[in-house]
Formats: structure tokens, C-alpha cells, sequence
């Protein structure tokens, strides 16, 4: 079910104006949508059942053929070598074999043609099409065919019923055409799969899967080598991704994000951020920075970041929540409260920057580095009585943040009752608290002795300065747990072990943002008694069985992907669109072609000054 919030959304999305200007990093060809395919011969199945020998299927589809056209579809597993994957041309190969009476069933071997965007031309005669609509391209069943199967339909002439004495197979990525003759000098062809100006509807649409799915080409690829079933070379596959799939989806997120923000518009929003780098480690290429609506819990925008943009990785963070505040703050929106974590960087750009933007510190953040020090406080010597309270006093930081009713003297001297309490101390002199706020308690419980290693080291750790100075910026109890959660799913699109090019990435936050958006309204079962059901499940972090809520079983809703398939074949048919024209792609004139702080040697140079461990010295 699509929740509420974003279907309003999409009422607003839908209409032909917007309330609210937003300026866009992209580049892309605006024009309307041409139906450049023509009306073809009859197409029926191939698959009628025959009732006698002369009696045969009359159902081939009849259409005409040049060697200019390209050949169609159908995943076709056959005994063609696969296409390479950098395959860019190739040229066509074919090889007829006469069918004698006892070779009625075999065809010639099948050979790859790869798509060529040097041809891309738009005459009448290439533009062949079915009348098929672009609807039933997405809806329609797609089947894979093996190569036997298949020759078993390709015995006789369509036309006139007598024996192929040739039949001619080839393959056009994932499109398979069947160039046949008969006894009687007709001579037709068969292609597997509808052309949108010259490209076989196939091929465009497994690329935009691939994308839309969060897969990979080197996966899919394999995949098919595999099944020894022919596919688009790489090549192709990034000219698509690049013509086609980006200009799309950014156009698509840019509308959604437009509909979002001109709900938004009148409210004091609580918005939530933070980052998250393309790689492990410090060593990131990227950095992206999203902000989320902790009301709606929807995504409102996410900046990409280069580390040629600043100079280091450390400062892609800043620069990133910079640009997208600016942004926010250009469209109108009003921006009461926004929690980040501790980061220096961003502590200093909001204070100085952004004054009026009430800066507030993820409670989680806090609070796990909380318990990242007392973890190794504890794992020394004389203090490792200190171990079975961590999770407890994390949890007490929680509870005081909450609690605190936006006061910070309160919420300080609550965090610091901790110390007190740990060494079974209850009651002591406070300002704002002067004892515990819980029942009695068993005898049973291994509290820490005072001024013991272990109540140091505890002390050391909640009497902070530093921490009890940033408790100002916990009072309104913010965190960012539905923003990790979506960092967690982003690693569907986007995974830290794969490289993206700049394009690449930019098109999978797009697409993993409106898969969150379109499906953050999941509820938890309630159980008889209308409390949150909840299961067991063991936690490696903490070594122990913990507590979960359990959501609503529910499909997920992806009706932004049959939009953006639809939107990609619309683009496809507009013959202003072109793969070899790079006004039709999107344009990155800050992105450098590599993250080299040095200009490259000369081959020679490096070849002779280098040197191996595993060579002995002469």
C-alpha cells in the first residue's frame, strides 16, 4: 500500500505546474515524445497447433528485413559464442544451411550482432515497429528459448506451407532474428522481439532492469555467459544507462522531490542528516549527504560529493550538508530543527552559517560513542566489573534525553545520577534530582564499588566536559535511526565494494530514495492486548538475545519503476534523443576524470623506475 503522504504527493506530482522552483544539475534534452515506429504486417504467435503435414502454422511474422535493420527478441539460449562485454561492433556473420529431408529441424548456427549507436538513424524503413504499446511492452511475458525447442517451429514456409530449405539465425544483443527461405523462393524474416528506432525493445529494457533493480552489469553479464545466453555488451549497456535510464530518473526524482517539498512548504520541519561515504575506511571517492523529514520519514534531498570537489574525504561531509541547506532554504522551506552527529566540521558550519537552524545531536550517535569508551575502559586491568553496565547506562542516556522535557541542567543531572546509582547509591544532594526515579531494586545486582578501577573508569567516561557541554544539544531527544536504516538499504543500489561512475551513483541514491519514499509507511502487528508484537533475535553486537518489533508483512510498492519504464521507452521513441549526441546525456563539467592529485609519468618512466620484492637483484 502507498502511503498516504506520498500519494498526495503524487497528486501534486502529476499536475502540470509546481509551487515550488527547484534548479537541477542536469542536463538533459526536453522535447515531446514521437511515435517513430510504423505500422507493421500482421504479427500472430508462432505457436498455433498444427492439424496435419500440410496443414501448417501460418503464423510467422512477416516483416521486412535490410541489412540495416537490427534483429529482435527473445532471451534465446543458443550455441553462439556470448558477446563480449566490450564488444562495441561486430560485424555480422551468418551462415546458411540447406535443410535436406532429414535436416528439416536444424537452422544455422546463431551469430552476435551488437547494437550500434553510429547507427542510430530515424528513416521510415528502420523505424519498424509493432503497434504493440509501450504498456504492454512492460506487461507482456518475456520467455527464454532454447535453441532445439525453437527449431522445432522452424520446419515450413509461412506463406505458402512448403519446406525451409534455409534458415538463418543471429542475435542483436538480446534480440534473435530468423532469416529464412522455402522451396518455393519466398524469403522472409522473423525477429524476436519488437525495434524502437532500430533498437530491439529487449535490449532497452533489460539495461533499465539491471538499474532499477539494483543489480550490476558484470552480474547480469556473468548470469547470461553463464546460461550461454547472448546479451548486450557493456558498451551498450552504458550508452543506455547514460542516454536513456539517468536523463529519466533524475527528471523522475526531481518531480517527486518537487511534490514533497510543496507539501512541506508550510510547516516548521525537524529534519534529520547524514552522511555516508562509497567506501570503507578513509579513503572514500564519494561522499553522500541525505536529509530526511523525522515526521514523514521521507527523504527530501541528497547531495553527491567528490573528493576532487574539496581535497579530502573529511571535508566532503560539510561541503555536502552545505549545498544541500542552500538548496532547501531556496525553495522556501522552513527548517526549525536539524540533527546531525557530533562532527566537528558541521558543528561550526551550522553555529556560524545557519544560526537560526536549531542544531540538535543524534541521541544514537551519542550514545554509542558512549559505550564505544566504556568498552575499553572496561576491557582493562581492575575494571572489567564495569562490562555488564555498558548497555545500561547507554540506555539511561536514552531515558534522560527523553525525559529531560528540554531542559539540559535537568538532562545533565539525570545523566550524571548514573554514577550514583551504579554504586547502589540512591539518594544524593541535586539541584534538579536528588534521588532515583525507580522502585526498589534486589540486593542481588553486582554493583560497583566507589572509587573502585571500574567506577573511575565510569566516572571518567559520564563526567565528561565535552559530552556534558554537547548535552545542550539533546533536549528534543532527536536520532537518526530511520536515516540509518535507509543507509542500511542503499547498499542494495549502491554497495561499498563496487566502483560507480559519478553518473552511476548519482542514478541509484535517486532510485534507492524513491524505493524508502514509496514504502516508509510500514506499521508493526499489534498483538490482542494492542501492544507491539515482537520476536527474538540474536544480536552478535551485544552477544545476547534481543527484543524485535515485528512490521506488516506487505509487498512492496514499486509503481515509480513501471512510470520510469515507461518514461524510458518515451524516450527511446523521441527521435531528438540520440546516443551519440552528448546533449542528450547528462552533463557533470565539475566531476574531474579521476581523483589523481599528481599528473601521470610517462609509461616508460614508470616501467623503468619500478621495482619488485619477488625479482632477485642481478
Amino acid at each position: 500500500m502507498l502511503p498516504k503522504f506520498v500519494t498526495e504527493c503524487n497528486d501534486i506530482q502529476s499536475s502540470a505546474t509546481f509551487d515550488v522552483s527547484i534548479q537541477t544539475n542536469t542536463a538533459t534534452a526536453t522535447a515531446t515524445a514521437v511515435d517513430a515506429c510504423t505500422q507493421t504486417d500482421n504479427i500472430t504467435s508462432l505457436c498455433h497447433e498444427c492439424h496435419s503435414h500440410n496443414s501448417i502454422p501460418r503464423t510467422v511474422v512477416d516483416m521486412d528485413c535490410t541489412p540495416d535493420t537490427p534483429t529482435a527478441h527473445s532471451l534465446t539460449a543458443t550455441v553462439s559464442p556470448h558477446i563480449s562485454a566490450h564488444s562495441q561492433q561486430s560485424t555480422e556473420h551468418s551462415q546458411t544451411t540447406a535443410l535436406t529431408d532429414s535436416q528439416q529441424t536444424a537452422c544455422s548456427d546463431t551469430t552476435d550482432i551488437s547494437y550500434e549507436p553510429s547507427t542510430d538513424t530515424d528513416s521510415d524503413k528502420e523505424n519498424q515497429a509493432t503497434a504493440i504499446t509501450d504498456e504492454d511492452l512492460r506487461t507482456e511475458n518475456k520467455y527464454l528459448i532454447f535453441d532445439t525447442q525453437l527449431d522445432k517451429l522452424l520446419k515450413f514456409c509461412p506463406d505458402c506451407g512448403s519446406r525451409l530449405i534455409s534458415c538463418n539465425k543471429h542475435t542483436t544483443g538480446t534480440m534473435l532474428t530468423v532469416v529464412y527461405a522455402c522451396q518455393h523462393g519466398h524469403t522472409s524474416s522473423w525477429h524476436s522481439q519488437p525495434i524502437i528506432r532500430k533498437m530491439p525493445a529487449g535490449n532497452l529494457m533489460a539495461s533499465a532492469a539491471i538499474l532499477l533493480s539494483g543489480s550490476t552489469y558484470s552480474k547480469i553479464d556473468e548470469f547470461f555467459n553463464i546460461l550461454h545466453t547472448p546479451f548486450i555488451g557493456s558498451s551498450d549497456f552504458y550508452q543506455i544507462q547514460n542516454t536513456y535510464l539517468a536523463p529519466t530518473i533524475s527528471d523522475y526524482w526531481t518531480m517527486h522531490q518537487t511534490a514533497l517539498l510543496s507539501v512541506l512548504l508550510p510547516d516548521q520541519l525537524v529534519l534529520c542528516g547524514d552522511a555516508r561515504s562509497d567506501s570503507p575506511g578513509h579513503s572514500a571517492k564519494y561522499t553522500s549527504y541525505t536529509i530526511m523529514d523525522t515526521t514523514t520519514n521521507l527523504i527530501l534531498d541528497q547531495q553527491l560529493m567528490t573528493v576532487t570537489e574539496t581535497g579530502s574525504s573529511v571535508q566532503m561531509e560539510k561541503e555536502a550538508l552545505r549545498r544541500s541547506l542552500d538548496f532547501l532554504l531556496s525553495t522556501g522551506i522552513q527548517i526549525k530543527t536539524i540533527a546531525t552527529d557530533r562532527h566537528p566540521g558541521i558543528r561550526a558550519l551550522l553555529h556560524q552559517e545557519y544560526p537560526e537552524i536549531n542544531h540538535q545531536f543524534d541521541v544514537w550517535h551519542v550514545a554509542k560513542n558512549v559505550g564505544k569508551k566504556l568498552h575499553q575502559k572496561a576491557l582493562k586491568k581492575n575494571a572489567s566489573n564495569l562490562m555488564p553496565w555498558i548497555h545500561s547506562v547507554t540506555n539511561h542516556l536514552y531515558w534522560s534525553a527523553q525525559t529531560c522535557n528540554g531542559n539540559s541542567d535537568l538532562l545533565r543531572e539525570k545523566w550524571t545520577s548514573s554514577i550514583h546509582h551504579i554504586a547502589n547509591i540512591h539518594h544524593w544532594n541535586g539541584k534538579f534530582m536528588t534521588h532515583c526515579e525507580h522502585e526498589t531494586v534486589d540486593d542481588d545486582i553486582d554493583w560497583l564499588t566507589v572509587d573502585s578501577d571500574a567506577h573511575k573508569a565510569l566516572k571518567n567516561v559520564v563526567l565528561d566536559r565535552r559530552l556534558l557541554n554537547d548535552m545542550d544539544r539533546l533536549t528534543d531527544f532527536c536520532h537518526t535511526g530511520r536515516l540509518e536504516s535507509y543507509h542500511a538499504m542503499l547498499l542494495k543500489y549502491a554497495p561499498k565494494r563496487q566502483h560507480f561512475s559519478f553518473g552511476g551513483m548519482l542514478s541509484r541514491l535517486q532510485l534507492a530514495a524513491l524505493d524508502y519514499n514509496y514504502n516508509a509507511d510500514t506499521e508493526t502487528i499489534k498483538d490482542s492486548d494492542g501492544n507491539e508484537a515482537v520476536r527474538q533475535v540474536f544480536s552478535k553486537a551485544r552477544k545476547q538475545w534481543i527484543l524485535k518489533t515485528i512490521k506488516q508483512p506487505q509487498q512492496h510498492t514499486h509503481t515509480y519503476r513501471e512510470d520510469l519504464i515507461n518514461k524510458i521507452l518515451e524516450r527511446r521513441r523521441d527521435p531528438t534523443i540520440r546516443m551519440d549526441d552528448s546533449a542528450s546525456r547528462l552533463s557533470f563539467p565539475h566531476v574531474k576524470h579521476n581523483i589523481a592529485t599528481v599528473e601521470k609519468p610517462p609509461l616508460s618512466d614508470a616501467v623503468a623506475a619500478r621495482h619488485s620484492r619477488m625479482q632477485k637483484l642481478k
